[in-house]
């Protein structure tokens, strides 16, 4: 028995080194070339250069400037982004103290431990920046591992390659994985410490879980992740933080004592945190503001301004978001895309190639329902069912923690569609991914036996079936053929109003069409402007008067046209948008991010 315990430990391992080096090349390299690379090279690039503004400034200032918070410097050339790497990797470079503007929002542990790294480094900071960004990816490759481990022992290795396959598609979790502002690999650490203390008590090897215990264990985890990423998806993290308790709750039939006593100990551990941190936050401030009552304001102002706030209280870029319902911002995070593989597939078929969360969504009801067949029909689901129900019921509870800032931070919801994405692996999607490996596998398995004892005539039947529903897919498409066709007519050149960046904007039918052929991620997750100046202003809507034109301002995903799947151009962008009826003097539109302007043109429609 020692022996055989000893070989499946070996194979734990054996499968644990190798995945989590397949996970890692994803994250720091994009070597899968799942996320698209211009997309990779620059995500939140923005976010990040508060970090290398941080870095910069401790070397020139010391690690206690400005209070320790995250900054920029900024000076009139060049880029505001790309400068901080500049800065930080250039040490001659001279700066002004009073140039360095702070970010305000968190108390940037991730620029006070990457400073220290470095003044304590041999190496130049050029390299540095390399190796932060290689143990960023490295703590998610890691923490990704683990859980791939979990799985591994609870279900399988079969099911565990499924889901490692599965999560190396993920272009959102590839994105992410080495970025110095999120290190998205903390949010993710107390989720998977409680998994794995609360496993090995399953498995009888004694751990004295006192609620005392928990409670300590859970200020530690939580106060981990706001002194690194502060308040950044903080309802996500903490509703992610207490599903081990509800999956081995349901597992092993605990009493509702039990689970009731242990959650509200966690509960009270991390709020315990939370609010320490939110003092150190505000003591912080204080030193930037000058008391503590407007570093709690700021605070304050900020939480407002990312969830649901008096639109009027705040400048016009937060009053569109502020304004925006639940169920707008739902449906953005439902049609957002959660994999693509048409990166490195060329098919003409690419539709059938990328999944949007939505889809992704019904495809886990599917797997749920699958779980539930008897074991007349699927034996191996059968035998798996008692650890396959409290999956289940994990997944789908864990989608609260995906919906939580959604909805109360629907504010910063609706902005951020460049990021927020992430909150469905957290860790709704990672369940999920189990999920469909758990029952693929055993899927699979039955299916084999069966195939093995059907006859020739079933197996035709069979395939007559799978050309009906082949057939009954483009009939379903009807309309994205009819989108198709206007498409072609639009693009005609004397409708063309104007190209730049790549970019080509057409009038037809008082609509404006934009159309890029190569356009990555990036380029479909950042917001587009569209200001409109009429020839008379009392055309206008009477709150939009004062500013003299029309703030039309919208997201791709909002306006893009849904072609056939069979047109094969993933990065094709093609969004549409009614223009006003009132005579224009003049249309200015664009894209921006943060603030800066990435593109823009101006025309007169008529």
């Amino acid at each position: 028995m020692n022996r055989l315990k000893s070989v499946l430990m070996s194979k734990g391992a054996l499968f644990f080194t190798i995945a989590m080096v397949i996970v890692q090349m994803g994250l720091y390299d994009n070597f899968w070339n799942v996320a698209d690379q211009n997309w990779f090279d620059d995500f939140q690039v923005s976010s990040e250069s508060l970090v290398l503004g941080r870095l910069a400034a401790s070397e020139r200032e010391g690690t206690s400037f400005k209070a320790g918070l995250l900054g920029r410097y900024f000076i009139e050339e060049g880029n505001l982004w790309l400068n901080q790497y500049d800065f930080y990797q250039n040490k001659e470079v001279v700066l002004e103290k009073e140039t360095f503007r702070t970010y305000k929002s968190q108390i940037g542990g991730q620029g006070f431990i990457f400073s220290l790294l470095s003044s304590v480094s041999p190496f130049s900071n050029e390299i540095n920046l390399k190796i932060f960004k290689f143990c960023s990816a490295l703590l998610f490759a890691f923490i990704l591992t683990l859980f791939l481990l979990w799985v591994y022992k609870k279900y399988g290795l079969f099911s565990a390659v499924i889901t490692l396959f599965l999560f190396l598609i993920s272009h959102w979790l590839t994105v992410f994985g080495r970025n110095l502002y999120w290190v998205v690999g903390v949010l993710y650490v107390p989720f998977i410490v409680m998994l794995f203390i609360l496993s090995r008590e399953s498995t009888k090897k004694r751990i004295d879980l006192t609620l005392k215990k928990l409670a300590i264990i859970a200020f530690v985890l939580v106060l981990i992740k706001c002194l690194f990423s502060g308040f950044e998806l903080i309802t996500t993290s903490l509703i992610m933080f207490v599903m081990p308790f509800v999956y081995y709750a349901v597992l092993n039939k605990w009493k509702w004592k039990t689970f009731s006593l242990r959650l509200l100990s966690v509960t009270l551990g991390s709020l315990v945190a939370v609010f320490l941190y939110f003092f150190v936050l505000t003591y912080q401030l204080s030193l930037i503001r000058g008391s503590f009552a407007k570093g709690f304001e700021h605070i304050v102002y900020s939480f407002l301004k990312r969830t649901s706030g008096n639109s009027g209280d705040f400048s016009e870029a937060y009053q569109q978001s502020l304004e925006s319902t639940v169920p707008m911002v739902l449906e953005k995070y439902w049609n957002g895309i959660a994999i693509d593989l048409n990166t490195y597939i060329s098919t003409d078929w690419a539709s059938l190639i990328r999944i949007d969360f939505g889809e992704l969504i019904l495809i886990f009801i599917i797997f749920s329902l699958l779980s539930q067949l008897p074991k007349k029909i699927s034996p191996s689901i059968w035998a798996k069912s008692k650890a396959n129900s409290a999956l289940i019921i994990v997944m789908w509870l864990s989608s609260a923690a995906a919906l939580s800032w959604l909805v109360i931070f629907k504010g910063h919801s609706y902005i951020h569609t460049h990021t927020n994405f992430i909150v469905w692996y957290m860790p709704f999607c990672l369940f999920g991914f189990a999920t469909i490996g758990s029952i693929t596998s055993s899927v699979f398995t039955d299916v084999f036996d069966f195939y093995k004892k059907t006859n020739r005539k079933n197996k035709i039947i069979g395939k007559i079936a799978l050309g009906a529903l082949i057939v009954g897919v483009v009939f379903a498409q009807k309309e994205s053929i009819e989108q198709y066709k206007t498409l072609k007519e639009v693009r005609n050149k004397k409708n063309l109003l104007a190209s730049e960046a790549g970019f080509d904007v057409y009038l037809f039918k008082n609509k404006l069409w934009y159309f890029k052929d190569k356009a990555n991620a990036a380029q479909m997750n950042t917001r587009f402007f569209l200001h409109i100046v009429p020839d008379r202003t009392e055309d206008l809507p009477e709150k939009r008067q004062k500013y003299d034109f029309d703030n039309l301002d919208f997201n791709y995903e909002d306006t893009s046209l849904e072609l056939p799947w069979w047109y094969g151009n993933s990065n094709f962008l093609a969004a549409v948008i009614e223009l006003p009826d009132y005579k224009k003097k003049t249309v200015r539109t664009g894209q921006y991010a943060n603030r800066q302007i990435i593109w823009e043109t101006s025309f007169q429609p008529y």
